[in-house]
């Protein structure tokens, strides 16, 4: 699958929690029943997913990571999402600005490893796998159809290479949603491409063999060319779609 101006697009925002400036509570009860519900009105979101990762060096601090996967990026476009953006509620303003260190980015699917399911909804309990690594220009985008999945868990539900987008990433990003939001830096370098390997297991995946997965799509990309950024795994939180546009899909 190649990404196209057709496919869904995967748009993941996420940043840490500071509990001097919000209760961990306070920010969950805004994500998930304003925040999620929210963006789900509008049209083109097709589902929202929360899950967390703890810093293992610092129990006190949680990397929190939402995915929306909306139909387009029409929908990024469109004058509904952009009002929206542009009229934050007063939680949204303490909650987003409470965070460090936010991530924002869309994707496109480059390659979907199970076809078969074109958008899955994550399910309750399960864990997700982010191995993020960039892309040089002399590095071969062969290598992603190359890799053999069948060396992975049996309990693999979902296995996406998605590729960053910057023209889908700016979209909204000027608006007074992001007023006062602290960016991480991302240094690329020459590998100007950002490509993520989008795993979702079963709940009852170990974690030392998603782990074993992890060393092995790293060793193999890593041998191709690629420059590893990064490999988090977090636990899933909640999600909820919009039963209108599922119905579309």
């Amino acid at each position: 699958m190649g990404d196209n101006g057709d496919s869904p697009v995967y748009f993941m925002v996420a940043g840490y929690s500071d509990n001097r400036r919000v209760s961990e509570h306070h920010l969950n009860e805004w994500w998930t029943n304003e925040h999620l519900v929210e963006r789900l009105h509008h049209p083109g979101f097709i589902n929202a997913s929360r899950w967390l990762s703890p810093d293992p060096n610092n129990i006190a601090r949680k990397e929190y990571l939402a995915w929306y996967v909306v139909r387009s990026p029409d929908t990024l476009k469109s004058e509904e999402y952009k009002t929206s953006l542009e009229n934050p509620t007063p939680d949204t303003i303490r909650c987003m600005q409470a965070l460090t260190d936010w991530k924002r980015a869309a994707y496109a699917i480059h390659h979907n490893y199970i076809p078969a399911k074109k958008v899955v909804k994550p399910s309750e309990g399960n864990v997700l796998l982010l191995l993020t690594f960039y892309v040089g220009p002399d590095t071969s985008r062969d290598m992603v159809q190359e890799y053999d999945i069948n060396h992975l868990q049996s309990s693999l539900l979902t296995a996406l290479v998605l590729r960053r987008r910057d023209d889908y990433t700016q979209l909204g990003v000027k608006t007074k949603s992001y007023n006062g939001v602290h960016f991480r830096s991302e240094l690329r370098d020459l590998y100007s491409e950002e490509w993520i390997l989008f795993l979702e297991y079963g709940s009852h995946t170990p974690r030392d063999k998603i782990e074993r997965d992890a060393r092995s799509m790293q060793n193999f990309f890593a041998s191709r060319g690629a420059r590893i950024a990064e490999i988090k795994i977090f636990s899933h939180i909640v999600t909820m779609e919009s039963k209108s546009e599922r119905q579309k899909l």
